[in-house]
């Protein structure tokens, strides 16, 4: 399915519980300038320890062998909105948790070009080829809050393993992408 499709969705994937707390013990050292969703809080790097316990995870169900790039977590709040996109290729296979918090759909075209709605709920996940996949959020979050991690690898044996080595460096409190 994830190789036909390019995506799949794993239903409680784990106890989010303490990832969430983590998050929000975190939010006074959020950055809220990324461009893809203005003033919401994010952090890169921020749940390594996370990303360390879903690789094993993510390689039995898609049965590939994989190299961490980055993670990244985002609270998305009132009136947030994301559009539609593709991502660079240290997300090439691309893991979005739900966390915590109120519910807001992704959409995602499959290989197809067709496209889907999905809700995930607090320990689901969408695992997607985040770089081939179009992928957003439909219309504003009507919501007071959701908390998503995205966790990235890469295809040890695929075209873009080069970008293992994806940097992500902070300079004068903002996030500058290398």
């Amino acid at each position: 399915m994830f190789k036909k499709q390019g995506f799949l969705i794993e239903r409680k994937i784990l106890d989010v519980n303490k990832w969430y707390e983590e998050v929000k013990s975190k939010e006074s050292e959020c950055s809220t300038d990324d461009p893809q969703c203005p003033g919401n809080k994010s952090m890169y790097n921020g749940l390594n320890e996370l990303q360390d316990i879903i690789k094993p995870i993510i390689e039995n169900i898609t049965n590939l062998e994989l190299y961490k790039t980055y993670n990244y977590f985002r609270i998305y709040t009132k009136n947030a909105y994301l559009n539609s996109h593709t991502d660079r290729d240290a997300c090439e296979i691309s893991v979005t948790l739900n966390l915590g918090g109120d519910d807001w759909s992704i959409g995602i075209f499959d290989y197809d070009d067709n496209p889907h709605t999905i809700l995930l709920t607090p320990g689901d996940a969408l695992i997607y080829h985040g770089c081939d996949l179009v992928h957003w959020r439909p219309g504003k979050f009507n919501g007071n809050e959701l908390v998503q991690v995205f966790i990235h690898f890469v295809d040890k044996n695929g075209n873009r393993s080069w970008a293992k080595d994806d940097i992500i460096r902070e300079s004068l409190n903002t996030k500058t992408l290398l």
